[in-house]
């Protein structure tokens, strides 16, 4: 029988014949590709950069110093703890702002992003300190990231808070949320001088307190 002849009677049959030629069945590749990008809601899809600024805080604090054309503020919350914290640009009522009085700040927190140097008072080693004019820039509040040598002026690893003093003379409380980070804080003490990676406190809305 010829191959004419038995191809048209299998066709007749019913039967496919196999193509040879047909191209392969496309790879399924879907879940490769679902697996590749994080869920919605994952921790590795929504987790913040390291010392990025969370939320915004509100809270009262004493005005200690006003540098209006930095923009910056010292002051002082009634637990006593001193800090510096830039005024972003957006902000109004800073002009209104006097040593002495009393306010309420909404404002992202300073936060400590790497520490170095060796405790007990030894020089801490590290690049060179970046200058307000080149530092980079954090949010659209203009929190920027710094690197700093300073001394330190309190330590609570309870609360997971390092108070420092930078070479400039600017009092800084940085909060601490790193775990490691908040071990390294019991090997610290008061005058220790190290070096530190931090973003800075921006305030984004200054409020005079009620009664003042």
């Amino acid at each position: 029988m010829s191959r004419a002849t038995m191809m048209a009677a299998l066709l007749g049959m019913g039967l496919a014949v196999p193509d040879s030629t047909a191209a392969p069945a496309a790879a399924e590749t879907s879940a490769v590709i679902a697996e590749e990008i994080p869920a919605k809601g994952d921790p590795a899809a929504t987790a913040p950069l390291p010392g990025a600024p969370e939320e915004i805080m509100g809270a009262p604090f004493t005005v200690e110093s006003v540098d209006r054309a930095n923009r910056s503020l010292v002051v002082r919350s009634p637990d006593g703890l001193r800090t510096t914290i830039q005024v972003a640009p957006a902000a109004q009522g800073l002009e209104s702002v006097g040593r002495g009085d009393r306010i309420t700040l909404d404002y992202y927190q300073a936060s400590l992003v790497s520490l170095g140097g060796s405790p007990r008072g030894t020089a801490a080693g590290g690049a060179a300190t970046p200058t307000r004019a080149n530092a980079p820039v954090l949010g659209a509040a203009g929190g920027r990231q710094l690197t700093q040598k300073a001394h330190v002026t309190g330590v609570d690893g309870q609360n997971g808070t390092l108070e420092i003093t930078t070479r400039d003379g600017e009092p800084h409380t940085l909060v601490v949320r790193d775990p490691a980070a908040r071990m390294r804080l019991q090997s610290l003490a008061e005058g220790d001088e190290v070096t530190v990676t931090y973003t800075e406190a921006v305030a984004v809305g200054v409020h005079p307190r009620e009664g003042t």
